[in-house]
């Protein structure tokens, strides 16, 4: 109860921007300046914060022309910002302030049949989304100009189409004379994982999110994280059937995939997870 009341405070926290349906027009003010440290459109009428991946490709989509004036301030920041959130918790922001984390658990709440997808090399496939779209296409696919286009939320981000592309329409009437096939296949592609989210658990977050994969680097050093002693573990399972991850005994706490929901530690009657702070 504790982590889903925390997730809504950052959900309305994020999305703090009250005042769109009077100025119907997306807030640009100095916080803007700042990221969000979870997945949350820059677009959406009602975000106060800009995204982290929003902004890290557009620190390597304008990579090229800033390498000849020295601007790389901004990105750096964006960068560092990155680094220090998952250096003290890992993953920690994917379970407890990612807006569209707390998005597919609520969808997963629906009661219909539910069915496991444990198949590890899927995992693999949000590192390769992170590296294309977020860094090399960016990169390297750039124009006559020497800049890059930002793929990730051009083409795939289901929090932009959910936060931004339904909502902008109604907000803005004009924009729908500018809707095209882009605009419904990424309708479409938003569509497909709503349904996934209601009979798996977080599939965006384990399989597809190029923010938890950055964050993933860090999970094994951070600053918070869980410990296991094995000679308590009594392998009942019980930490696999909550994980919202669907980590294996095995894999619990020390998984890159680890989101610190900290579930497990909850409901272990053996008390063999616990919560640590290593420097």
């Amino acid at each position: 109860m504790k982590r889903k009341v925390v997730q809504f405070l950052f959900a309305v926290l994020n999305n703090s921007y009250f005042f769109f349906p009077f100025t119907r027009t997306i807030y640009q003010g100095k916080l803007k300046y700042f990221c969000a440290p979870g997945l949350n459109c820059y677009s959406c009428p009602a975000s106060a914060f800009s995204c982290p991946l929003g902004a890290l490709q557009n620190f390597f989509s304008t990579f090229r022309v800033n390498l000849a004036t020295g601007v790389f301030q901004p990105g750096f920041v964006v960068i560092g910002f990155l680094g220090i959130i998952g250096t003290l918790g890992g993953r920690i922001v994917c379970g407890w302030a990612c807006p569209f984390g707390l998005f597919q658990e609520l969808l997963y709440k629906i009661p219909l049949k539910k069915f496991k997808m444990r198949i590890k090399s899927l995992r693999y496939l949000k590192y390769a989304v992170l590296c294309f779209t977020i860094i090399i296409l960016p990169l390297f696919l750039t124009d006559k100009f020497g800049y890059g286009e930002a793929y990730f939320c051009r083409y795939l981000c289901p929090a932009g189409t959910l936060e931004a592309g339904l909502t902008l329409p109604f907000l803005i009437p004009s924009l729908t004379k500018l809707i095209g096939w882009l605009y419904y296949y990424k309708v479409f592609f938003l569509v497909i994982f709503c349904l996934s989210f209601i009979f798996l658990k977080r599939p965006f977050c384990r399989f597809f999110c190029p923010l938890g994969a950055i964050y993933a680097f860090f999970n094994k050093f951070s600053y918070v994280k869980l410990k296991k002693n094995i000679k308590k573990c009594n392998e009942c399972l019980i930490c696999e059937e909550i994980c919202p991850m669907e980590l294996t005994v095995d894999e619990i706490p020390d998984s890159v995939e680890c989101i610190r929901c900290f579930n497990c530690v909850k409901v272990c009657p053996g008390e063999a997870v616990k919560i640590v702070t290593e420097t």
